[in-house]
């Protein structure tokens, strides 16, 4: 396509324009033209595809600025414009669309300008306009893809061309990591964690959907099997991120719970996506209490925002509740009963050990009266000495209340782990295919990062990691944080990356990785100690 040069703004800037000043004054700064950012990384967690960005095409240094147009290129394999809009460069001007060729991946005559104004602008920095862009289908394979800033014509209140700095780097460049193909998942939690017969359970779904190697799968239905029996009791078409159903069992035993989805693939799907997964989980229906009773069990919140159903509430005796971190505070409450009816103003003994070490032996003995519930109630707080701290406190902890009624004593027993909540293991630089890498040239390579971490709590937490890079003089060169859900136990994440600037200090630079429950700014708090490891920057 012939280039037909901002015709319609350079007539009108003509016909307006008055005595033009000098281009650029002794000294000044060269004018400079810049995609902000540089880098963008889609995936694979989500993944890529649907994924939406935005990059700014910068301009700095102009003097008597009056049109600033440009063209831009991309791959429409992996990419697709879809919106643009006038930046803040110049104050006034009218933004120009230009034409666009969505199927070659090429738009042109993108502008701004000061039409029928009588002189231009001085630009110390501000955007010509704001590119919006999508990610599109792609087999599942890691590429690199550049968004191509050119044909940059910079025009003063003269007709006079400007000329940005020639070696500035235009073009944007979009690294897209998409994840092999992934089948649908669904985990279900419900409460009471162990009901009684008869009484109505709730279940609620946590549901996402499948990656069949091109394109987002979302979940067509969800089925519930409350038995185990392969007779389906609850069909749910469309059933979004969350689901929640109830069931009610007659009668005490354990019951196999199967929740199952379907996610049909795209038009190309690879043929190594299963569209079918399944989570199962046992549940215990219990009897209703006959005669004396004691229920041991643990506050559900946690802290604000945050509970847990792994309380120890009608679990048998000897059961794991939730997990508690250092400083936390510990609730114990003991349900009395008769018959199934609570017994009031009854004195109940408690008795706590924390795990066995060579420093000290954390031991403590209470009593409490029944409340007209028949709730006895008491607290403590997990301790964290100067010296031996983990030796002393980290570990099983074990609990146990126990009450008399008319002669005849009956007792009830658990016990929980106390440790970093959320513990960073292992942090793993690496270079965009996940490959292991230290060593990273400035100006040029991106530090990507994988973190193996582990959950002790029994549920799902949040976390925000954050990553900061402290060079060879300590000067901080890069920061990123990401937030994930972390489940139960261990886990491993890839995370988005740092760019090694080029005015980076050569040498071996510190990473610096820690988990905060979020923003310390809005009341995080940190999950565990800080983790460092070390990279070379080369030159």
């Amino acid at each position: 396509m012939n280039k037909k040069l901002l015709l319609t703004p350079l007539i009108l800037l003509m016909l307006f324009a008055a005595v033009a000043p000098a281009i650029a004054q002794p000294g000044q700064p060269d004018p400079d033209c810049y995609a902000d950012p540089s880098e963008v990384t889609l995936g694979p967690t989500p993944p890529p595809v649907g994924q939406v960005f935005t990059v700014a095409v910068m301009v700095e240094n102009l003097v008597d600025a009056y049109t600033l147009g440009f063209d831009v290129y991309w791959d429409p394999n992996y990419l697709n414009l879809t919106d643009r809009i006038g930046g803040d460069a110049l104050s006034g001007a009218v933004f120009m669309p230009g034409g666009i060729d969505y199927s070659a991946g090429y738009a042109w005559d993108i502008a701004l300008g000061l039409l029928g104004a009588p002189t231009g602008q001085d630009v110390t920095l501000g955007s010509i306009a704001i590119l919006e862009f999508t990610c599109v289908g792609m087999e599942a394979v890691n590429v690199d893809t550049v968004i191509n800033i050119t044909g940059l014509e910079f025009y003063n209140s003269a007709g006079e061309r400007i000329e940005p700095y020639e070696d500035s780097p235009y073009d944007c460049v979009v690294h897209i990591l998409v994840p092999p193909p992934q089948a649908p998942t669904v985990e279900f939690t419900w409460t009471p964690l162990y009901p009684v017969a008869g009484e109505v359970v709730t279940f609620t779904a946590t549901l996402s959907p499948g990656f069949d190697g091109n394109q987002i799968c979302p979940i067509a239905n969800i089925t519930w099997d409350f038995e185990n029996d392969g007779i389906i009791d609850e069909v749910i078409q469309n059933p979004g991120d969350t689901v929640t159903v109830t069931h009610t069992y007659s009668s005490e035993g354990v019951y196999t719970v199967n929740a199952t989805v379907y996610a049909p693939p795209g038009p190309s799907p690879s043929p190594l996506y299963n569209p079918w997964n399944w989570t199962v989980h046992d549940v215990m229906v219990r009897a209703p209490a006959v005669g004396r009773a004691i229920d041991l069990y643990t506050e559900a919140e946690r802290y604000p925002g945050y509970t847990t159903s792994y309380t120890g509430e009608g679990a048998p005796s000897g059961s794991q509740v939730d997990s508690y971190a250092p400083q936390e505070n510990v609730v114990l409450y003991a349900k009395v009963t008769y018959n199934g009816a609570p017994v009031c103003n009854k004195e109940v003994s408690f008795e706590v050990h924390g795990p066995p070490n060579d420093y000290h032996n954390v031991t403590i003995y209470r009593q409490a009266f029944t409340n007209c519930s028949g709730i006895a109630t008491i607290n403590f707080t997990i301790p964290w000495p100067f010296e031996h701290a983990e030796e002393i406190v980290f570990g099983n902890w074990t609990i146990m209340a126990k009450v008399s009624i008319t002669e005849e004593t009956v007792e009830d027993h658990h016990w929980f782990l106390v440790g970093w909540i959320i513990n960073i293991d292992d942090v793993e630089t690496t270079d965009n295919t996940w490959t292991p890498k230290s060593s990273f040239v400035r100006g040029v390579d991106t530090v990507f990062f994988r973190i193996y971490v582990t959950n002790l709590a029994l549920t799902p937490r949040y976390a925000r990691f954050t990553f900061v890079i402290y060079d060879n003089l300590g000067v901080p060169i890069g920061e990123v944080d990401i937030i994930r859900q972390v489940p139960a136990g261990s886990k491993d994440y890839t995370v988005i990356t740092i760019p090694v600037p080029e005015w980076a200090y050569v040498g071996v630079a510190t990473v610096y990785a820690n988990a905060f429950s979020d923003y310390p700014r809005n009341c995080g708090i940190c999950w565990c100690p800080e983790y460092t490891t070390s990279i070379m920057i080369t030159a």
